[in-house]
């Protein structure tokens, strides 16, 4: 069993979600794909790392900043956040 905390950018958004096992797909842009496996696979649900800033699409995997992925005593085995492309300037707040 694992505990996944996903973060909006701002740090004020935080959804706690829980699954059996859970699968990370990369992509080259600095954004990943979460997917939480659930016992019954009707419950497995995708969740995107990706820039949360901007609106969200009804029916389209919800968006967060980063997440922090525990196993099941509770320690943190990985972190996932939207990382930067090499040579782009941080956007502006």
């Amino acid at each position: 069993m694992f505990t996944i905390k996903f973060y909006s950018s701002d740090g004020f958004r935080q959804v706690i979600k829980e699954a059996e096992s859970f699968t990370i797909l990369r992509s080259e842009d600095g954004t990943a794909e979460i997917t939480l496996h659930q016992k019954n696979q009707a419950d497995d649900c995708r969740i995107d790392i990706n820039d949360d800033d901007k609106q969200y699409t009804e029916g389209w995997p919800m968006r967060y900043g980063r997440a922090i992925i525990e196993n099941a005593a509770g320690r943190t085995t990985e972190i996932i956040y939207l990382r930067p492309l090499p040579g782009l300037a941080p956007r502006a707040a």
